[in-house]
């Protein structure tokens, strides 16, 4: 199960503009399967995304557990966040 959440939650030093903290999410407890092809794929069933990334350590080239998707709008975002099945990955049904 991912946890997505506003990627701004809890930064007091914002450097993005006030509509893209809160169309840009942060998703979390990725499985180290998740590639950003299939962290975008899931995901925009909510709506069009604007960007998004699974992040990676630099040094071993794997998945850091976490990742970033920015909707192009402020709904698909809310939709994304209220929604409950955010299982995926392998073995994840849909």
């Amino acid at each position: 199960m991912a946890v997505c959440n506003l990627a701004c939650e809890g930064l007091s030093n914002i450097s993005a503009t006030p509509d893209q903290a809160q169309r840009k999410l942060y998703i979390g407890s990725l499985s180290p399967d998740v590639t950003t092809e299939m962290l975008i794929v899931f995901f925009s069933r909510h709506g069009e995304i604007e960007e998004g990334s699974v992040a990676y350590d630099n040094d071993t080239n794997k998945s850091r557990g976490f990742g970033f998707i920015t909707y192009k709008t402020l709904e698909a975002a809310k939709k994304a966040i209220e929604d409950p099945q955010k299982t995926l990955g392998v073995g994840a049904s849909r």
